[in-house]
């Protein structure tokens, strides 16, 4: 995967950064702070308008490690498990969360983190990584 652009919203107390390249639009962020997350504003992140514990906690759910935040003030930064769990979502990508690294055959490190999407369709234009092309020709898995 090429290195892709990032982009860090920030205040005194949380920063957010959203990778795109990672994002499959689930839309949790959308659904979980409308106020904060929302697609017609721009920015598209409007940082101060909820608590950061409340942002923080809808990072959290996000399935694909787009959206992941630091917190420059006292409170915890993000959590991070000591288990990998792999979830498979229904005609959609493996879901993964854990400490991960994630290893060209070269040996080279792709991206290290603590949560995925990687593709199961094969057609994505950003391996290994999910950029949503299963829902443009309708993947169905056979189970």
């Amino acid at each position: 995967m090429k290195s892709g652009v990032s982009k860090e919203y920030r205040n005194d107390r949380i920063v957010v950064r959203w990778e795109p390249r990672l994002c499959i639009h689930t839309g949790n962020c959308l659904r979980g702070l409308p106020q904060v997350f929302n697609l017609s504003a721009r920015p598209w992140i409007s940082i101060n308008a909820a608590d950061a514990d409340k942002i923080a906690e809808v990072v959290m759910t996000c399935p694909t490690g787009a959206l992941t935040y630091e917190r420059p003030d006292s409170a915890p930064s993000e959590s991070k498990t000591e288990v990998v769990k792999i979830t498979e979502r229904p005609n959609g990508p493996l879901f993964v969360e854990g400490p991960v690294k994630i290893v060209a055959a070269n040996g080279a490190v792709i991206k290290e983190g603590n949560r995925f999407s990687l593709c199961r369709c094969g057609h994505t234009q950003n391996r290994p990584f999910c950029d949503g092309t299963h829902k443009k020709i309708n993947f169905r898995t056979t189970d």
